[in-house]
């Protein structure tokens, strides 16, 4: 009886250390796995990041550049053109440097060139009124999101001003800080 009891607890030790390496061996499958799906997700970024890099911005400016000349005896379409490349030049400078903060005063330009756009589609109908570059001189080393502002200000016009019978007015005013936080304050 002890030597059949001896045996199968070798027997049971021995399936214990199977069991285990079968354990390490299915774990070590496992990080692989995980290994080759975090490669697939890399490759994945790299190739868009390859065509976003074949998207040259200096191609688009360039192209942008040109219109402009063919369309030089059109002031307003010269300097849409204008401010439609200074909007993606600062865009694809954040993307290719893969900043998703950039400083209030980009920020705030690419808020005034859009709406600069959006008034000479509208004419009349929109106003826009933005913080002159005086006004957060004291703001520059501040950092936002990219695009946030600009995104609030594009619903405003959207949805505000594209359906105002009578057209409408865009505010952006910068708050004084207080604290560490600065206010950021969109009517339309």
């Amino acid at each position: 009886l002890i030597r059949i009891l001896k045996r199968i607890i070798q027997k049971n030790k021995l399936l214990v250390t199977k069991e285990t390496t079968i354990l390490e061996q299915h774990n070590q499958l496992s990080q692989m796995h995980s290994r080759e799906q975090q490669m697939l997700q890399d490759k994945m970024n790299l190739q868009v990041q390859a065509i976003v890099n074949q998207l040259n911005p200096h191609f688009l400016k360039n192209v942008l550049n040109w219109i402009q000349v063919k369309t030089i005896s059109v002031p307003e379409a010269t300097q849409v053109i204008g401010k439609l490349g200074a909007n993606i030049e600062i865009i694809f400078r954040n993307s290719k440097e893969r900043k998703p903060y950039h400083s209030l005063k980009d920020e705030l330009m690419l808020v005034e060139n859009y709406l600069f756009i959006q008034q000479t589609r509208y004419q009349e109908k929109l106003k826009f009124q933005v913080p002159d570059i005086n006004e957060i001189i004291n703001l520059e080393n501040v950092q936002v999101p990219l695009l946030s502002i600009l995104t609030h200000v594009e619903n405003a016009a959207e949805h505000g001003i594209k359906n105002a019978v009578n057209g409408g007015h865009i505010i952006v005013q910068i708050l004084q800080p207080k604290s560490d936080f600065i206010h950021i304050k969109i009517e339309d």
